[in-house]
């Protein structure tokens, strides 16, 4: 058996996120069958993290065991898979590589429209009203550095450690098509993280947020009243780095 990545991206509207659920359809799941199809033996799968039900990945990348070279494989399965799922490349690695804990940052991006288009609605969140986002581009600095961001995790109780190393994050404005696009590389990413500091973001650029709050939720001094919880659909996985490993895929 040789241990490989692979690289794939998918949309993610149909699915209930990354991880193999019971009774709802996964990202996982839905490739661990098109293997298993192919392969005629149970294949599983290690995905280099969670997303959630109708999260998006333009980069994304799983580690598995296979006992076959997979260039031919990685055409057949293009050809299984649906539309929405598509494989990239592959490279083989070490035995003990994993995509997961091997993984050293990972790139989030979100988009926000002024502009209600049918076209790009799963791929965007629309916001009628105008934001500033001159003012979400300052607030969005407070969190560079390595932070707890307890604050901004769905339960952070059930989190060993909520810390995390942010090491660039910027709102931007696209003026052709009226998009926000805020990105955030970091070390690592808690449950509905990247979310919930959209949805603050959101606040403070129609003004129901001030900046100084938003700091003081970053500094643990205060606590919001409400999860302000972003819609899934506008936030895209859009890359995987790692040090240790040649990603030069076939």
């Amino acid at each position: 058996m040789i241990r490989y990545f692979f690289e794939i991206s998918f949309n993610g509207s149909n699915y209930s996120g990354w991880q193999r659920q019971k009774t709802a359809p996964s990202v996982q799941q839905t490739i661990e069958d098109a293997f298993a199809t192919i392969l005629q033996r149970k294949v599983i799968i290690h995905g280099c993290g969670r997303t959630d039900a109708g999260v998006h990945a333009s980069q994304y990348f799983f580690h598995v065991d296979l006992e076959i070279d997979p260039t031919n494989l990685t055409f057949k399965m293009n050809r299984m898979l649906p539309r929405d799922i598509a494989m990239l490349g592959f490279t083989a690695v070490s035995e003990k590589a994993n995509a997961q804990k091997y993984a050293t940052a990972r790139t989030y991006q979100y988009r926000l429209s002024h502009l209600k288009n049918p076209f790009t609605n799963q791929y965007t969140t629309a916001v009628l009203t105008k934001l500033d986002h001159l003012k979400m581009d300052e607030a969005i600095s407070y969190i560079i550095g390595n932070k707890d961001f307890e604050n901004f995790c769905k339960r952070p109780k059930l989190m060993n450690n909520t810390m995390c190393t942010i090491f660039n994050a910027s709102v931007m404005l696209e003026e052709e098509s009226q998009t926000i696009i805020i990105t955030v590389r970091g070390s690592r990413f808690l449950h509905h993280m990247m979310r919930l500091l959209v949805g603050n973001l959101i606040k403070i650029g129609n003004e129901s947020l001030h900046i100084d709050e938003f700091k003081d939720y970053i500094d643990l001094k205060n606590k919001p009243k409400h999860f302000e919880l972003a819609p899934a659909q506008g936030l895209t996985l859009t890359k995987i780095e790692y040090d240790s490993i040649n990603l030069n895929l076939d």
